[in-house]
């Protein structure tokens, strides 16, 4: 019986440390196809602490912190456009009584400004 359930644990850290290789190669495999820009991303999403923290808002302060300017900081808000789209919530106009509240809107908004080159 003891034999039995060693026998099981180390196949199942084989098999574990099989599938976390795996998995890295295809990250690597995944990364290496990204631009600098995207890989850069990336790995800020990876390396984030708060994983329920939305992508765009960690990406977002980011680039308000000056990580990216010129045209890497156009190619990131290009990005987060696209990011926004597809989680549908880039808003062109707001709906809202008081825009100014409607944080999609407003970042919108700023990504706009960002891919403008202001």
């Amino acid at each position: 019986d003891d034999l039995r359930r060693q026998l099981r644990d180390r196949d199942r850290a084989r098999d574990r440390r099989i599938r976390e290789q795996r998995e890295a190669r295809k990250r690597a495999t995944r990364l290496a196809a990204l631009s600098p820009i995207e890989r850069e991303i990336e790995e800020i999403l990876a390396s984030r602490h708060d994983k329920n923290r939305p992508e765009t808002a960690v990406i977002m302060e980011e680039v308000r912190s000056g990580r990216w300017a010129g045209d890497a900081r156009s190619e990131v808000a290009a990005w987060l456009r696209n990011r926004m789209q597809r989680d549908h919530r880039w808003k062109e106009r707001s709906g809202a009584k008081n825009p100014a509240k409607d944080r999609d809107y407003q970042r919108t908004l700023l990504i706009k400004r960002w891919l403008a080159g202001e």
